[in-house]
């Protein structure tokens, strides 16, 4: 029984150390999963006008997860302007918003759009402690979801941007195709396209804003004239 002991003793420290092993692994895989995957339920914040939005973690970063619908700026001033003429709109050089189509509707959907203006302005277009985020911040959250080339499936809502077949939403950031108000083609894309300003300047007459498309798992960073109209989302100070 000694030597049968003795053969049998080698086998069982083998079997404990693959053992420990493989859950040492799997504690690993387990705190990278932790680490990457987006919390899908996380709270709340409330604009100065009362609307509720939620939110989401997605990295290090706090994002709403809901298209901005204030009319007022968060110190309650009310200079944030309502155009509803899609021409007029584009003529203004201050703080403005339109509603596309004029639709109560696309307002409940998918929120106002907002001129550059309205974004840059001093009076702050967002909730307290919450801010347009800068090209730098939209680039950190397109780096957590695998890049610009793939970040868009990961961001986009399932099944509210037409015959989109890429669409995952992994991230809970629940992206809508809110459309634009822009020079030329004015109120265009609903359904097909989600525009969201930045805050970055580009020059004196433009800035940057992100896209992205029905078709494509991609995610663009673009430039356009200040006094076109797109969707916001704002991220935690």
């Amino acid at each position: 029984m000694k030597s049968l002991a003795l053969i049998l003793l080698p086998i069982v420290v083998f079997m404990l150390t693959r053992f420990n092993q493989k859950i040492s692994v799997e504690e690993q895989v387990k705190k990278s999963a932790e680490i990457s995957t987006p919390s899908l339920a996380n709270g709340t914040v409330t604009d100065i006008d009362g609307n509720v939005y939620k939110t989401v973690v997605i990295g290090k970063q706090t994002w709403m997860a809901e298209n901005l619908k204030t009319f007022s700026y968060r110190d309650g001033s009310f200079d944030l302007a309502p155009i509803q003429d899609r021409f007029a709109f584009l003529e203004v050089t201050s703080g403005a918003f339109t509603i596309y189509n004029g639709n109560g509707e696309m307002d409940a959907k998918y929120g106002k759009l907002y001129n550059w203006y309205a974004v840059n302005d001093s009076h702050g277009l967002c909730p307290e402690g919450w801010h347009i985020p800068s090209v730098a911040e939209w680039e950190i959250l397109f780096n957590q979801l695998g890049g610009k080339t793939i970040a868009g499936a990961a961001m986009k809502s399932v099944k509210k941007f037409a015959n989109d077949t890429v669409a995952k939403n992994s991230s809970g950031f629940s992206a809508l195709p809110g459309g634009r108000n822009i020079k030329h083609s004015y109120f265009s894309d609903e359904g097909l396209f989600g525009y969201f300003w930045t805050s970055t300047q580009v020059d004196e007459e433009n800035a940057n804003y992100v896209s992205l498309i029905y078709w494509s798992k991609d995610v663009r960073v673009e430039k356009s004239l200040k006094s076109t109209g797109y969707s916001c989302r704002c991220i935690k100070d």
